[in-house]
C-alpha cells in the first residue's frame, strides 16, 4: 500500500454511533443529522473523540494528525475548527457548509 509505505494512516470515524443504526425512515435520517448541525459543541466533541482515538494508534504520529470531512463531515469539521479545538495539524472541508458562520474562537490553531 503505496499510503502506508508514505505513512499515512486513514480512519473514517462514525459520527452518529448507534443512533443512525436504529433508524429507517429518511425522514429520521435528516432530523438525526440536524442535530449535529445545530450543536456545534456535540459536532465537534464527537470529532475530538475520533482524533483522541487515532492518536492512541501505534501506527499513528500522534503529533501528525490532520481530520478531513466531504458534506456532512466537512461541515463538522469546519465546526471543530470555528471552536478553536487543537490536537490536529491541519483541517479539510471539502464540500462543508454552515447553517450560519459562528464567531470564531480567538485563536484557530490548525491550518483550516
Amino acid at each position: 500500500m503505496v499510503a502506508t509505505q508514505l505513512g499515512w494512516v486513514g480512519f473514517a470515524a462514525d459520527i452518529y454511533g448507534k443512533d443512525l443504526h436504529q433508524v429507517d425512515e429518511i425522514q429520521d435520517r435528516i432530523e438525526l443529522s440536524t442535530l449535529y448541525r445545530s450543536d456545534p459543541n456535540l459536532f465537534a466533541q464527537r470529532i475530538q473523540s475520533a482524533v483522541a482515538y487515532v492518536k492512541t494508534m501505534d501506527m499513528v504520529d500522534a503529533d501528525n494528525v490532520a481530520v478531513v470531512g466531504y458534506c456532512f463531515g466537512g461541515t463538522g469539521v469546519l465546526q471543530y475548527a470555528f471552536l478553536g479545538l487543537n490536537g490536529v495539524q491541519a483541517i479539510v472541508s471539502v464540500h462543508g457548509g454552515l447553517l450560519q458562520v459562528p464567531e470564531a474562537s480567538e485563536s484557530i490553531n490548525p491550518k483550516v
